[in-house]
């Protein structure tokens, strides 16, 4: 299993960004894991943004933008 580990840090570019006498199978498994759960609190914050600030379409007006045709001010 460590060398299948090793082999795959090697593969996926994961060794390369990990200190040369770092390297091992274990090191390896938890930089994964960091990086997922990095991953996973970016897409969640993205997805919180999305919720409260909705992204507009380009066939999307803007909120209020028939404001000046109500406008009793003038």
């Amino acid at each position: 299993l460590d060398y299948f580990i090793r082999e795959a840090g090697e593969i996926f570019g994961i060794s390369r960004n990990l200190p040369i006498n770092d390297r091992g199978p274990k090191r390896i498994l938890e930089y994964v894991l960091h990086q997922e759960d990095e991953d996973e609190e970016q897409n969640l914050a993205d997805a919180t943004m999305e919720l409260f600030e909705p992204a507009l379409n380009q066939e999307d007006e803007p909120y209020f933008s028939d404001i000046d045709d109500y406008d009793d001010s003038e």
